[in-house]
């Protein structure tokens, strides 16, 4: 079969397109022909040079030594578990966390370390630990102390029980108090110490034993006052008696032994006698009854009218039981005339309760 001229020339073409195509490169510039000129192998565009070299080759744009390598961009050692979270930094027990070993243990308390702590004692006592109605009994707290060394600083004193009937008090501040007694009984207080980091010790309790006073019957009344040319008169009320009548001895009926029959009648043992009466100066107006009958007296002070001072008067009344005083009361008169009902005493066991 015969084929025109022209297809010679358009396989011919063809054939030499298609090896270039496949076995060589495409050049940018020049013809075929000129090996050393403007188209030689510098200026070649071929795909190691493209797309591997210089822009997309996965060795240098995307490969794991240069961009995504775990040794460059984000490798274990400089970024994650060693470098930004590991134990050198923010997180570390050893440098800024309040790990056991830094926060909880060198700069607070642990289990390791001395805690600073005291150890108070109260220890207290009563002076006498027997006494009659009318004395007075001293608490003492001063043996009290710390046995870690620290300071006692407070001592708190209070009543742990008194006598039914008692209106005695603890008086006084710091180690020590004090109490005038006044019923038979058992007079128990108290004592709880701190010392200076607050801590407080526990109670002990010290316990004195108040009998009636030896020789109860004998009563004796004392009156005084301040100021002189006041007269100030002394009466002794009997259980149920009135003012200035045969129940009352004062200045008027009861200045000699026997003036009054009290108690069991024909009795003379049983009845007052003011033993001292003053008008002039500043007492003492004396009663005594050398054994009172049951019941309860009471002790009344009048401001004599038939001497006027108008400026105030203080009056101190001591009432004695059997040579022992149970009781001293104290008060301001101003008033001219004025009765002041001042205590009442009751027998048996002369007790002694101020008005």
């Amino acid at each position: 079969m015969k084929f025109p001229a022209w297809w010679s020339l358009a396989v011919s073409t063809g054939l030499v397109v298609a090896l270039m195509a496949a076995c060589g490169p495409t050049r940018r510039g020049g013809d075929d022909d000129d090996d050393d000129g403007s188209g030689d192998d510098d200026s070649w565009v071929t795909d190691d040079d493209v797309t591997d070299d210089d822009t997309g080759n996965d060795d240098d744009t995307g490969d794991d030594d240069d961009t995504g390598d775990d040794d460059d961009v984000t490798p274990d050692d400089d970024t994650s578990d060693d470098d930004t979270s590991d134990d050198d930094t923010s997180s570390s027990d050893d440098d800024t966390g309040p790990g056991d070993d830094d926060v909880a243990d060198d700069d607070t308390w642990g289990d390791d370390d001395v805690v600073p702590e005291g150890d108070p004692r109260a220890v207290c006592s009563v002076s006498p630990t027997t006494a009659t109605v009318g004395q007075t009994l001293t608490w003492i707290g001063s043996s009290s102390y710390d046995a870690e060394g620290r300071t006692i600083v407070t001592y708190s004193w209070s009543v742990s029980s008194f006598p039914s009937g008692s209106t005695a008090t603890l008086t006084g501040t710091g180690s020590n108090r004090s109490t005038v007694t006044d019923r038979a009984g058992t007079f128990a207080a108290r004592l709880a110490v701190t010392n200076d980091l607050g801590e407080t010790s526990p109670y002990c309790t010290a316990t004195a034993v108040v009998t009636e006073p030896v020789g109860e019957g004998e009563l004796r009344i004392e009156l005084n006052w301040t100021v002189a040319d006041d007269d100030l008169d002394l009466h002794l009320l009997k259980p149920g008696g009135s003012i200035e009548t045969s129940g009352d001895c004062y200045y008027a009926n009861c200045v000699s032994e026997g003036s009054l029959d009290w108690g069991v009648s024909g009795v003379t043992t049983d009845n007052p006698w003011l033993e001292e009466d003053d008008i002039e100066g500043t007492g003492p107006e004396v009663i005594s009854l050398p054994d009172p009958q049951d019941g309860t007296f009471t002790v009344v002070v009048n401001d004599y009218p038939g001497s006027v001072v108008n400026t105030a008067n203080a009056a101190t009344v001591v009432v004695s039981v059997g040579g022992v005083v149970v009781g001293t009361v104290t008060r301001s008169i101003t008033t001219e005339d004025e009765y002041w009902y001042a205590a009442e005493v009751t027998f048996p066991g002369g007790h002694f309760d101020p008005l």
